[in-house]
């Protein structure tokens, strides 16, 4: 086909779309449709602070597939221990929510850190555990319980050396 620009007329563009026929979707739960595939992630962005070192998401994963990318580099989600890490934490984490390593034990109905400890209240105070929200972020020092199939960024971390 050939077009030509008249003074009078705009110009048309013709566009050929195709469609192809997609594989039909299973009609199942999605919460029976189990998923395998993993997708390679950004780098994270790694800082030294005092014997360790923390590594920040850029990318946003659910709780469990961003501890997996954490033990991917030998590290695992960062347990805060005391005031120095929670503030040197609180200035990297301004700007949006971060999976940190608590969860909440339904067994012991508390909170605790992935070594199995306890959490310290005078660094923070956590709310109630409600249903499904069994999962804690960062966000400029506030920690926060939340679902753990929220996708969030997260942070990672291993001792230098």
């Amino acid at each position: 086909m050939i077009l030509f620009r008249t003074p009078l007329k705009p110009l048309t563009i013709f566009v050929l779309q195709t469609t192809q026929s997609l594989p039909q979707r299973p009609t199942a739960h999605p919460s029976e449709v189990t998923t395998t595939a993993r997708v390679q992630v950004q780098q994270l962005r790694w800082e030294s602070y005092g014997e360790k070192s923390y590594g920040f998401s850029e990318e946003m994963l659910e709780w469990s597939a961003s501890r997996m990318e954490c033990l991917d580099h030998s590290s695992d989600l960062v347990i805060i221990k005391d005031r120095k890490e929670m503030e040197f934490l609180r200035n990297k984490t301004r700007a949006a929510d971060y999976f940190i390593g608590l969860e909440y034990s339904v067994e012991g109905n508390k909170w605790l850190w992935l070594d199995g400890t306890e959490t310290k209240g005078n660094l923070f105070t956590m709310k109630p555990n409600k249903v499904d929200i069994d999962c804690a972020t960062l966000r400029g020092g506030e920690v926060s319980p939340t679902s753990c199939h929220q996708r969030s960024h997260w942070i990672c971390e291993k001792r230098n050396g």
